[in-house]
């Protein structure tokens, strides 16, 4: 069996024979790749199809072979490929002792990764795989652009047809509950993975018209994996109580780790301390209720559910839960056609599609305007390719290959359009900031220990990449020298979004302390715990505020470029010498 980017020399001696002469076929040792120093190996289709691979991920073959170490998200039963965080803990793989990103990804001889984070765009299905190739060590000059080389091939068509089907079954039913969830007293989460699809491949025979048999055949792969992924949740929220500034039932932990009820103090009383200039003290509020508290904080506080289960202590810590699924579905669509034209040409053409959407659900719930956890994942990521080998002597072969790849992923909360900022209090000047306009403002927990109103913080990523490869090479045999030169160009063009905010940061802290600080935090030299005040309490006394970092509102488009040339020359200086010298 001869792999792909292999070079093998068997030597076929030719005597004279007669009509009556045998063919005889016996089996011999693995004929040993003498012809090059490139240190490599190879997964078989048959290896390939008979071990487990949990999450589908082709780039796991690799990790089979000496010298390529995988990191451990990328066997995470819960990355399914869909989405570029996804592809890039698939992708994290190590050869030879170097950083994650730094190897080089082909299929079909074409590149297949992004400009960002150096990922795979393109996740063929196990299915569509003829081989996976992978080279670790004194690469031939044509090959480079990392510390190793993961090469996939994709099957091709015979003179025969040939089908299969396949499906996969997970269930939650397999499975035991975990630890965390046994010890909270939380059943177990449904988890059910459905992964089915098939092949087809032959030659391209269109009846009474064309016979593509010894000429053109065809091979089509397709699978659909749809998971539901179990979500649950813990999160603190403020009491029916707190929402509405009484805060005369809530405690927090003394000097000796015991529950005591915490003195709320007004921070727009403070007056210095004892003479002091940099300290000021505070009067409390009458049994730590807020007096006239500030509207827009009291309706940011009850826009969080109510709590619905009974909290881990008595500081009502994890007091609301979140049960819920998320819904993932990855198709992926793997076709190659190739074509024998005359004695000369050797022409194949592969595309093909992989997308897919991985919804995560609001935990505050469907209806809340805000969200936490709530992002929405797609990807739609079509490419296509084509080459040609064209034999101009039986010593002189142009290999020609080009290839397209693009990417739309989408990661981040649901847009929404249309909210009305001058109702929650944001004044027109800090709206003109709004980096997306009309969407839900962000809103963290104004110091705590309550969780973020509306966690966005870098949950509005788009990314949109274009990529080309172009790369061509001629060989040419002349007696024991092996001449091969050729070059390579690449160019990726990419949209990007990764804001920080969508709209200026609305924050607090802890101002509610008896004695406090130029800034007004809570000075250190108040002891008492139950004295330092509560974080979120900063939202009903109004002091609160906005910032945006500078920078983080960037959508760059960027372009880069790469061009290689190289010269391979393997030089057999004596039967049991080959010499190979690239630049």
């Amino acid at each position: 069996v001869m792999g792909t980017a292999t070079t093998v020399r068997v030597d076929a001696p030719l005597v004279t024979g007669t009509l009556t002469t045998a063919v005889e076929v016996t089996a011999d040792a693995t004929v040993l790749q003498t012809e090059s120093s490139t240190v490599q190996g190879a997964v078989s289709q048959n290896i390939i199809a008979n071990i487990p691979n949990i999450n589908n991920n082709p780039l796991y073959y690799a990790t089979l072979q000496a010298g390529v170490v995988p990191a451990p998200q990328m066997y995470e039963s819960t990355r399914l490929g869909v989405g570029f965080a996804d592809r890039q803990r698939m992708s994290a793989i190590r050869m030879n002792g170097g950083q994650l990103g730094s190897n080089e990804v082909l299929l079909d001889g074409v590149s297949v990764q992004g400009a960002a984070w150096h990922e795979a765009t393109v996740l063929p299905d196990r299915e569509a795989l003829q081989e996976v190739r992978v080279i670790t060590n004194s690469f031939a000059a044509d090959l480079g652009n990392g510390q190793g080389v993961i090469s996939m091939v994709t099957k091709s068509g015979t003179n025969q047809f040939h089908g299969s089907a396949s499906y996969r079954l997970r269930n939650e039913a397999l499975n035991a509950n975990g630890l965390y969830n046994n010890s909270r007293g939380i059943r177990r989460p449904m988890y059910r993975v459905n992964e089915g699809g098939g092949t087809i491949g032959g030659p391209v025979i269109i009846p009474k018209l064309f016979n593509g048999k010894d000429k053109l055949f065809f091979f089509a792969s397709f699978m659909r994996l749809t998971h539901s992924d179990p979500v649950t949740a813990l999160y603190t929220v403020p009491t029916g109580l707190e929402r509405k500034g009484d805060f005369s039932q809530t405690k927090v932990r003394d000097n000796y780790g015991n529950p005591v009820p915490v003195q709320i103090y007004d921070p727009f009383t403070a007056k210095p301390y004892q003479g002091s200039g940099t300290t000021f003290e505070r009067l409390p509020y009458v049994n730590s209720i807020v007096t006239a508290p500030d509207k827009y904080g009291l309706k940011m506080l009850q826009s969080y559910p109510m709590p619905n289960r009974t909290p881990d202590d008595p500081y009502n810590t994890n007091n609301y839960q979140f049960n819920g699924t998320a819904p993932v579905v990855r198709n992926n669509l793997a076709t190659r056609l190739d074509y024998r034209l005359g004695e000369r040409n050797s022409i194949y053409l592969t595309g093909g599609l992989s997308n897919g959407s991985n919804l995560q659900p609001n935990r505050w719930g469907k209806d809340n305007l805000f969200n936490i956890g709530g992002t929405d994942t797609t990807d739609d990521n079509p490419y296509a390719a084509g080459g040609d080998t064209i034999t101009l002597t039986p010593t002189t072969v142009v290999d020609i290959r080009y290839g397209i790849s693009r990417t739309h992923c989408n990661s981040g909360f649901p847009t929404g359009t249309g909210f009305n900022y001058s109702e929650w209090g944001m004044p027109p000047a800090v709206q003109a900031y709004a980096a997306m306009p009309g969407v839900a403002p962000s809103i963290r927990n104004f110091g705590g220990p309550i969780n973020h109103l509306n966690a966005d913080t870098w949950n509005r990523k788009k990314e949109r990449q274009f990529n080309h490869a172009l790369n061509g090479s001629a060989t040419k045999t002349v007696a024991r020298w092996t001449l091969k030169a050729g070059g390579e160009f690449r160019t990726y063009l990419g949209n990007w979004q990764d804001i920080m905010y969508a709209t200026p940061l609305l924050q607090g802290s802890t101002t509610s302390g008896w004695l406090a600080g130029l800034t007004g935090g809570t000075s250190g030299l108040v002891t008492n715990p139950a004295q330092r005040g509560l974080g979120f309490v900063s939202a009903l006394t109004g002091d609160i505020g906005y910032s945006l970092p500078s920078g983080t509102s960037l959508r760059p488009a960027l372009a880069s470029k790469y061009l290689a040339l190289f010269t391979q020359n393997n030089w057999k200086a004596t039967d049991k010498l080959t010499l190979n010298l690239g630049l």
